[in-house]
């Protein structure tokens, strides 16, 4: 999942997965209402959709897990 939007500062973060079909800029309407001095979101889209339309893969599940992890780092969340 190389494509992604970071919106908000806050240090407690939210990764974003988009149903079937979506993007990461299905999150855009909801955002607007979040809380983004308490929480960072990160909101990805799968490969083979949006941005990631090109980026080369099976579009498994599996892949899907570990570029959430990928994403996961880039944002620096680890496990507690």
């Amino acid at each position: 999942m190389k494509s992604h939007k970071l919106v908000g500062t806050g240090p407690l973060k939210v990764l974003l997965f988009p149903g079937l079909l979506g993007t990461r800029d299905s999150f855009d309407d909801m955002l607007k209402y979040a809380d983004k001095d308490a929480f960072q979101y990160a909101a990805g889209e799968y490969r083979g959709y949006g941005q990631s339309r090109a980026e080369p893969g099976l579009m498994t599940l599996r892949e899907i897990v570990l570029d959430a992890v990928r994403t996961l780092s880039l944002i620096h969340i680890s496990e507690p």
